[in-house]
């Protein structure tokens, strides 16, 4: 193993006779600039290990590397394989990881920030307080990975598998998700302020109590998706499909474009989603009626102001009317 380069500007070169086999032992090695394409580091410990700028093109690092707060920092590893590698809280940024595998890898803590991931396999991959501001991961796999509290500002996604992949407060501020699959995938705490979602499959996703403000969804597919308690003021729903979605205690206001679908008993009124189903028993009857004919006048809070104008008017009323279902009296 040598250097070809003097990385770190010291006036020396790593000059070694020590093989780079399977197992081999390089914790708290310097290896800036390293040229190790094709090399068999599987099970290798590296722990602490310097390998900033390094090239570790199709080197093999599976079978529980260890590369624990490794410095990886602009390394070129694509089409690498880290199945199962422990790369906790390694240091990847500006890295480039174009199709590698890294497979039920560990890399809680670790910074990926504008790292290139694109088209790399991260399945069931553990990133939970990750860092990966500015990083790319077009087409990347990332079913049943784990990604809470991860810091994804402004992270590209574009393209990539996200089914059942968990994003529990993670932050997606301004992030690219268009054309993603996040069928069952968990959003509910995440930041998605501003972040672009449209086309996206959100079947059976999780958004509850997340924030969308402003973000885009259009076209999007969120069909029995959960937004319980969610933020979804000023976001763009122009032709999305909201059909059998959750829609209890949203924030809305504000809202952009004409959605494709909404649950039963549920409009988009100047920019607000409401639910004209007033007592929530499925139903809008009677029961309704009376409690939109009791709250009549001023009204500043009420369910049953419709278009939040303030007063329960003959315009609330015909919404009402209109929705009317069930039969009832």
């Amino acid at each position: 193993i040598y250097q070809y380069e003097d990385c770190d500007t010291n006036g020396t070169l790593v000059l070694t006779k020590l093989d780079a086999a399977p197992g081999v032992n390089l914790r708290g090695i310097y290896l800036g600039c390293a040229r190790l394409e094709y090399a068999e580091l599987n099970g290798a410990n590296l722990e602490k290990a310097i390998l900033i700028d390094a090239h570790l093109q199709h080197a093999q690092l599976t079978d529980n590397a260890k590369l624990f707060q490794a410095n990886l920092s602009g390394a070129q590893l694509p089409f690498a394989q880290l199945t199962n590698a422990d790369l906790y809280a390694a240091d990847l940024s500006f890295a480039d990881l174009t199709s590698a595998t890294c497979e039920n890898a560990t890399l809680v803590f670790t910074d990926l920030s504008n790292a290139t991931l694109d088209n790399t396999c991260l399945k069931n991959v553990d990133l939970r307080v990750a860092f990966l501001r500015n990083a790319t991961l077009t087409n990347a796999d990332l079913t049943g990975a784990t990604l809470e509290n991860a810091d994804l500002l402004n992270t590209n996604l574009s393209g990539a598998t996200l089914a059942f992949t968990n994003f529990t407060n993670a932050l997606l501020l301004g992030s690219y998700l268009s054309d993603t699959d996040c069928q069952g995938a968990v959003f509910r705490g995440a930041i998605l302020t501003g972040a672009v979602l449209d086309h996206a499959h959100l079947v059976g996703a999780d958004l509850s109590d997340s924030s969308l403000y402003y973000a885009d969804l259009s076209e999007a597919n969120l069909t029995a998706a959960n937004l319980s308690g969610a933020d979804l003021r000023g976001v763009d729903l122009t032709n999305a499909n909201l059909l059998f979605a959750d829609l209890s205690n949203v924030e809305s206001g504000g809202i952009l474009g004409e959605p494709q679908a909404l649950p039963a008993n549920w409009d988009l009124i100047h920019g607000f989603l409401v639910n004209i189903d007033l007592d929530g028993d499925g139903c809008v009857n009677g029961s309704d009626l009376s409690e939109l004919l009791s709250a009549w006048g001023t009204c500043n809070t009420c369910s049953s102001d419709f278009d939040q104008n303030g007063v329960i008017d003959g315009y609330d009323l015909g919404v009402m009317l209109k929705a009317w279902s069930c039969g009832g009296s």
